[in-house]
């Protein structure tokens, strides 16, 4: 028996459904996507880096990824634009780098974290308004972030400028500026282990300067160490116990190794050649977090990682070398300890190695390509 033929209207109201049913399925995939990669963008396995880059060839700013750190393979999550941000640092949903120019627009500039992707606050200028040349406050290449202030190193101006952070995260006008002379070159400033004082390296006169540090600023500064005369200090870092220093000269290639005591003193006990590559382009420092191994990065000729034991009295042995991409700037260690990532500026990409026992691999697993990295921040 034949079957009757549905009405035009019956035909219209089946459209209809279909239809329906056919955008609640694939609003129900769009959900189950999002969560997908939510999930795994935020699942205790991953970590959110932020990138700071030179802009003008490619780059538009701080960019934000996703890092998975088992399989070493990054998801970028977005970008906010910001001129030559070449130092970025994080801490309590909010994140600040450095402009780094010489021409008038030097600046440091804050960021509200969204899901892990920076926004943009604001920018105040390091150069105080009373400055006669151009340069005062330029090419800030190093932020530090206290518990209400942020402090640029300039490298070009030889100068340290001060901000408090408001309370929206947004940095207001300067309040302490501090010059060194004309053969200043800041390079970068670091909390004591109990934050009573900032210690800042000072690459042009081959010395370390020491403030005392509260909530409300800085005082000083005085000389903490005087080293020889060409080792260029550039950066440094403490070890988790507090009791040790370690110094990178850019200019010497050496490592310098201190016992540091509570009132502030830094003592030197060790120096020794960093690497042996003669590039005089010495870099970057890190520790891992086991506090067993010390890592330097080196650049312009023979470019690098070499990779120090730290010994129990503080001191470091040499345990290897890494050969890695063309300049490498900055780099750091994933939070779970089991990655190396070297933002190689020349190369236009970052390198992800794993570590085993702390050890890199000779050669990188996964490669991000970005235009000009130059500084790697884990939240």
């Amino acid at each position: 028996m034949k079957k009757p033929e549905a009405s035009p209207e019956e035909e219209a109201r089946k459209r209809s459904s279909m239809a329906s049913w056919g955008m609640i399925t694939i609003v129900l995939i769009a959900v189950l996507v999002l969560e997908f990669f939510l999930n795994s963008a935020f699942r205790p396995d991953t970590a959110t880096m932020l990138v700071g880059t030179y802009t003008g060839e490619g780059s538009r700013g701080v960019y934000s990824y996703v890092f998975n750190q088992k399989t070493g393979r990054v998801v970028q999550m977005g970008v906010a634009e910001s001129g030559n941000p070449s130092f970025v640092a994080a801490r309590r949903g909010f994140a600040y780098s450095v402009n780094e120019y010489s021409d008038g627009r030097q600046a440091a500039s804050s960021f509200i974290l969204e899901d892990g992707v920076p926004v943009p606050l604001n920018s105040v200028s390091t150069r105080p308004d009373s400055a006669l040349s151009a340069q005062t406050g330029g090419d800030p290449c190093n932020i530090l972030i206290g518990r209400r202030l942020v402090a640029t190193s300039n490298y070009t101006g030889g100068d340290l400028s001060v901000f408090p952070i408001n309370a929206d995260g947004s940095l207001g006008s300067m309040t302490g500026f501090f010059g060194f002379g004309p053969e200043a070159h800041l390079h970068c400033a670091r909390f004591s282990p109990d934050s009573a004082f900032v210690f800042v390296a000072d690459l042009g006169n081959d010395c370390i300067w020491r403030f005392r540090a509260d909530d409300d600023g800085l005082a000083g500064p005085e000389l903490a160490w005087q080293g020889g005369e060409g080792l260029g200090p550039r950066h440094m870092v403490f070890d988790a116990a507090g009791a040790h220093a370690y110094l990178l000269c850019e200019l010497s290639d050496s490592l310098v190794c201190f016992n540091y005591g509570s009132d502030g003193s830094l003592e030197p006990f060790q120096t020794l050649l960093a690497y042996d590559g003669c590039g005089h382009g010495s870099a970057d420092i890190h520790i891992s977090a086991n506090g067993r191994l010390l890592y330097t990065s080196h650049r312009l000729k023979g470019d690098g990682i070499s990779i120090f034991r730290i010994l129990p009295e503080g001191g470091v042995e040499r345990a290897g070398f890494l050969p890695t991409g063309s300049h490498p700037r900055n780099f750091a260690l994933s939070p779970n300890g089991k990655w190396l990532l070297v933002a190689c500026r020349d190369a236009d990409a970052i390198e992800v190695y794993p570590l085993k026992n702390g050890m890199p691999e000779a050669s990188p697993k996964a490669l991000i390509p970005l235009s000009k990295p130059v500084c790697i921040a884990f939240l």
